[in-house]
């Protein structure tokens, strides 16, 4: 994070929407704070819809118990 000091800025030197209740004919300390642009937070929504089931379906299942049979019966 930047940030930059000015002390001592005439505040005729201002701009016009920093000028708004200042005395132009006073000294003003300047101080701009470089702001960290905040992360994109994922909404609970888009979480879980890039979550993966940890569960086969039942179709998953029946293959996978229908090839382990063929394995053995081609053995």
């Amino acid at each position: 994070m930047s940030v930059v000091v000015r002390r001592n800025y005439p505040a005729r030197n201002l701009p016009d929407d920093l000028k708004k209740g200042i005395d132009p004919s006073k000294d003003v300390t300047i101080m701009i704070v470089e702001e960290e642009r905040p992360r994109q937070v994922m909404t609970f929504e888009e979480i879980f819809a890039t979550r993966t089931s940890p569960y086969l379906t039942r179709r998953d299942i029946d293959d996978h118990i229908r090839s382990l049979r063929e394995d053995r019966d081609d053995g």
